[in-house]
């Protein structure tokens, strides 16, 4: 029976042949090209997809930092302009609060009347009637009479009712309120009365008076605690009356009283 060669032999003879190829394949020039070209073409199905795959990853990789990046730049420019509109805002409040306080000190000096500044607490109706409620009473000198104006100077209503720390004013615009004014350049004196929404009527102004429309509406004087001169509005309407002979006059008041937050209250003489 024929012996079989030794296995090891044969485990020899694979390992010395495949060193050998190896060898002629890393110092041969002219294998090493082929060896490349034979491993490149062979690899290039994987290889470029996954060479593909990589830049797509640093594409993306690059955006999902620059949009973080202005994400944070964003975030950071919000913050920025958030203190900004804070900083706008209590700077307006400083100086509308410094205005209010130049022109209280200026109708203080053409009035010669005390005077305090109030906050609008609330507002309310009763039929054609139209009320503020203030913070100021009583305990701070205001009393039933009191002229109220707006932080401007213009005559906004008339304290009716004073508790000690609220009062409430009815409107200038109310169906009841009257007052006499008077109409410049013209000079002519009259009786006003109120026609709500910020409206007042003038009738019986005789019909040669030369009245225009964007004359002065001021007070006359003529009512207790109110002191002449004080602003009331402006002409917006000249008309006839029915009999002919007589104005039919529409003033409009210069103060919107929906963006009223604080007034001004006449207290009386120093």
């Amino acid at each position: 029976m024929p012996k079989r060669p030794p296995r090891i032999s044969i485990w020899w003879l694979s390992a010395i042949v495949f060193l050998a190829l190896a060898s002629i394949l890393l110092f041969y020039d002219p294998a090493e090209g082929r060896a490349r070209m034979v491993v490149s073409r062979a690899t290039s199905w994987a290889v470029g997809p996954l060479y593909g795959l990589g830049k797509s990853w640093n594409r993306l990789g690059a955006r999902l930092y620059e949009r973080a990046a202005a994400f944070r730049e964003n975030s950071e420019l919000k913050e920025i302009n958030m203190r900004l509109l804070i900083d706008k805002a209590e700077f307006l409040l400083i100086q509308k609060e410094n205005e209010t306080l130049r022109r209280a000190l200026k109708l203080q000096e053409e009035t010669k009347q005390a005077l305090s500044d109030a906050d609008i607490i609330g507002a309310f109706n009763e039929g054609r009637e139209e009320y503020l409620i203030l913070n100021r009473g009583s305990a701070a000198g205001v009393s039933e009479g009191s002229a109220v104006l707006s932080p401007e100077g213009a005559l906004v209503g008339v304290v009716r009712t004073v508790s000690s720390e609220t009062s409430t004013v009815r409107l200038l615009a109310s169906a009841s309120e009257h007052l006499t004014v008077s109409i410049l350049p013209a000079n002519v004196n009259a009786s006003l009365r109120g026609d709500n929404s910020g409206e007042y009527v003038i009738s019986l102004v005789p019909a040669d008076a030369p009245i225009l429309i964007g004359d002065a509406v001021v007070t006359a004087g003529l009512n207790d605690n109110i002191p002449a001169g004080i602003a009331v509005g402006a002409v917006a309407a000249v008309g006839e009356s029915a009999a002919g002979s007589f104005k039919e006059i529409r003033v409009k008041s210069p103060v919107e009283v929906l963006f009223l937050d604080r007034v001004l209250v006449l207290l009386g003489n120093h």
